[in-house]
């Protein structure tokens, strides 16, 4: 919203956000201990949970919640934003769009408030921001995040 974005992006972006992590819970729920080697995998080896998730399970949490999301019938754009929120470079759109705010509130969001699980956090995607003309915009982001989340 603090972009000035038409309302349908804008609740996308905001669908999108609530639901794009739904794979952790699909993985947690249906293949606990794969799910738990993939964790324990992430922490020991220092490595980020999704890639931990693709060696354990050949697919990560954005791309099993994306299918589901795709399953239940949700627009696409909340589709393509839960299974790249952790990719945004690999999307063929160079326009903000809902990926672009849950790449970006994600990864501000893993920053502000510091991983007390042992995970590895990554920060935000800065040559996709670039692509965007978006990267100047991120202490801005980063301040609003900062206000809303303490």
């Amino acid at each position: 919203r603090a972009e000035g974005r038409e309302a349908e992006v804008v609740g996308q972006a905001f669908t999108a956000g609530m639901l794009h992590d739904i794979g952790k819970l699909l993985l947690a729920a249906n293949l606990p201990e794969g799910f738990k080697e993939a964790l324990a995998t992430a922490r020991r080896e220092q490595m980020q949970l999704w890639d931990a998730e693709r060696a354990v399970f050949g697919a990560t949490h954005g791309e099993l919640g994306a299918c589901l999301l795709g399953i239940w019938g949700l627009p696409m754009p909340i589709v393509e934003a839960v299974a790249l929120h952790h990719y945004p470079i690999c999307f063929l759109s160079k326009q903000f769009c809902p990926l672009t705010a849950v790449h970006a509130a994600n990864a501000l969001e893993h920053q502000i408030h510091e991983d007390t699980q042992g995970l590895l956090c990554s920060g935000a995607d800065t040559h996709y921001l670039t692509q965007l003309a978006l990267l100047e915009r991120l202490d801005a982001w980063r301040e609003l995040c900062a206000e809303k989340l303490l």
